[in-house]
């Protein structure tokens, strides 16, 4: 089988290549006085083209669950199909591997299966957005239709034949479309609601589409080259509230699932309501599903409930209560971990914001182990979450006090680094979760901490403007504060003898302190020599080469070099993971890209040993491996 399928058309390098570092776009930056090339140093004759080195998808941890339903099928081999970030994958879960479809640039909203079982569609949000009809076996494009739906194609279904294809979009009408897929031709198209609709789905006996959401529950036929669409009729039973869900009973009536918990059943070939069950859960009904045995609903309390075709409990499942073992690096359970809809996806949870009701969450801390295959993630969820490379799964979480921004492990591997959203930061040991320190000595978002080479100093980084430094022999007792930046601190790197530091800010200052008695460096040429342990800054003398000419400064948010120095990679705002040469000593590198995250990359760095790079999504939450 195919691994993956880079279809999709990445952006060109901008203002291509550019030899001469003097015409890049960090020469007239704040930093462009201190980028000194080191003593000797002649900019090599390929510094200029793409490296050597290529990334392939190993693994996606992540599955867009907070907005979308239904998103999640198995098609005929019985692997998982589902969607995360701009990437639809499809899961072995007998081997625990993946395969990946990467031709969409946005966040996928939406799934549905073709009657086959082989062909899959999926719909993105985006200005222009675009429905992929592909298939899952190959993973390649077979159809790909554009140029009706505006912001975003939110939900879609194929009718029993295979045939056609119906859509919904987010623009102000919520417009439904009608496609003769393979022809890449609407059929009929139509004004859905003023209001959001959730979900559409072809009734698989008449043909009709029906289609669900705020205050709405309509049935459709097509005539002539249009769709016409009746209001389905409460009448006694109930009246119009938010529906999220639609299934059809083997008789081929239609259930709904609402958002206080109560099911509707249509009459077959009607828009009259029948009947009403009420408490089927305690809250929205997210999902109903129908076998020849059972009538199945998914709530979001937690709950698979199985219903006779006569909507007779039979048995619950309550997945709160299905739980499995995490295991450590030595095998032995670490704790029991609840079973919810990320235990196969195994990422972070988004969150609402309670003032707004809107989700809010993103994802920003990531920290490679520096000895193992292991990785770090630290989110808005409030979680600080491991994984194993090797394993391609998660193996423990830790729930922290506030959303978190920044991570980091120790040299040894043993202490854990968290930094805060709202300021602070705190330190515990990795093997057992104990906590350490926790200490609060700024307000503002820590966007960076780092254990200094030789494990003796923390230095925690914030959007106050300052880098605060801490005495881990000491019990992390502050030895001093770095003062001299006139922007929000964003990137810090040590040198490889734990006495020099380099920091970047949202300005593009590039200083360097001595440690620990936090002096600014004024003369920066005086450090041309000397060696970093790491390379994150996104803002110095090995890293011109990584912005476009023509940046308005938001281009690149992260980078990482690898430990071999020959490679750096760049997350940047586009969704693009770029990899240039090291050093990247020109104007402009010539560079490979991958693609698979929405728009907003937000860190990524490198395994011990360069087998694997890491990359985090903000706000797709979504956490790709590539090997």
């Amino acid at each position: 089988m195919v691994r993956e399928s880079y279809g999709r058309r990445t952006f060109a390098a901008e203002s291509g290549v550019v030899k001469l570092a003097s015409e890049g776009f960090l020469a007239r930056k704040a930093c462009g006085d201190d980028l000194h090339p080191p003593t000797a140093h002649a900019t090599a004759f390929n510094a200029h083209n793409a490296p050597d080195n290529d990334l392939q998808l190993d693994f996606a941890y992540g599955y867009r669950g907070h907005d979308a339903r239904g998103n999640g099928a198995y098609n005929a081999d019985g692997k998982i199909v589902y969607t995360t970030a701009a990437c639809g994958v499809v899961y072995d879960g007998v081997e625990h591997v993946q395969d990946f479809f990467t031709f969409h640039s946005d966040d996928i909203l939406c799934l549905a299966m073709h009657p086959d079982g082989e062909i899959a569609a999926t719909g993105q949000a985006g200005r222009d957005p675009v429905v992929c009809v592909w298939s899952t076996k190959t993973n390649r494009v077979l159809a790909e239709l554009r140029g009706f739906h505006q912001r975003a194609v939110t939900s879609l279904s194929f009718d029993a034949t295979g045939k056609f294809l119906v859509t919904v979009g987010l623009d102000d009408e919520h417009s439904i479309a009608v496609y003769d897929w393979e022809n890449k031709k609407v059929l009929a198209n139509s004004k859905g609601d003023t209001k959001r609709i959730f979900n559409c789905k072809y009734n698989p006996h008449d043909g009709r589409i029906v289609t669900v959401g705020e205050q709405h529950v309509k049935f459709w036929v097509m005539e002539n080259g249009y769709l016409v669409g009746k209001n389905g009729v409460f009448g006694r039973l109930g009246k119009p509230s938010t529906v999220l869900s639609i299934a059809f009973g083997e008789d081929g009536s239609t259930f709904t699932g609402m958002q206080h918990g109560t099911i509707y059943q249509w009459a077959d070939g009607g828009e009259e309501c029948i009947q009403k069950f009420d408490f089927v859960h305690e809250g929205p009904v997210h999902d109903i599903f129908v076998t020849e045995d059972y009538i199945i609903t998914g709530g979001n309390d937690g709950k698979v409930n199985f219903f006779t075709q006569y909507m007779e409990k039979v048995f619950a499942i309550d997945m709160s209560k299905v739980a499995e073992s995490i295991i450590d690096d030595q095998g032995k359970p670490v704790y029991a971990w609840k079973r919810n809809r990320r235990i196969i996806t195994q990422g972070h949870a988004n969150a609402v914001d309670r003032t707004t009701m809107l989700f809010n969450a993103e994802l920003w801390g990531l920290a490679c182990h520096p000895s193992k295959a292991k990785f770090i993630t630290a989110g808005d969820d409030k979680t600080v979450r491991t994984y194993d490379m090797y394993l391609r799964r998660q193996i423990s979480v830790r729930n922290v006090a506030s959303r978190a921004r920044s991570c980091s492990y120790s040299p040894d591997g043993k202490l854990i680094a968290v930094g805060f959203y709202g300021g602070g930061f705190m330190v515990y040991e990795d093997k057992t979760g104990t906590e350490v320190v926790a200490k609060k000595h700024r307000r503002a978002i820590i966007s960076d901490v780092k254990f200094s080479p030789d494990g003796r100093w923390l230095a925690v980084a914030s959007h106050d403007f300052f880098i605060d430094i801490y005495d881990a022999s000491s019990g992390f007792k502050r030895a001093g504060v770095c003062k001299g930046h006139s922007a929000p601190v964003t990137h810090l790197d040590w040198s490889e003898d734990s006495k020099y530091l380099q920091t970047n800010s949202q300005d593009f200052e590039l200083l360097y302190w001595e440690i620990p008695t936090c002096e600014l460096i004024e003369f920066s040429a005086a450090l041309k020599d000397v060696n970093w342990a790491t390379w994150t800054c996104i803002a110095g003398w090995p890293v011109q080469g990584i912005w476009p000419k023509h940046s308005d400064g938001t281009d690149v948010n992260s980078c990482a070099r690898s430990s071999d120095k020959r490679t750096v990679a760049t997350a940047n705002e586009d969704g693009i993971v770029r990899l240039f040469r090291y050093p990247c000593d020109v104007g402009r590198g010539d560079h490979k890209t991958y693609v698979g995250h929405s728009f907003h990359i937000t860190k990524c760095c490198f395994s011990y040993n360069d087998e694997f790079l890491i990359t985090v999504g903000g706000e797709d939450r979504t956490i790709l491996q590539w090997r």
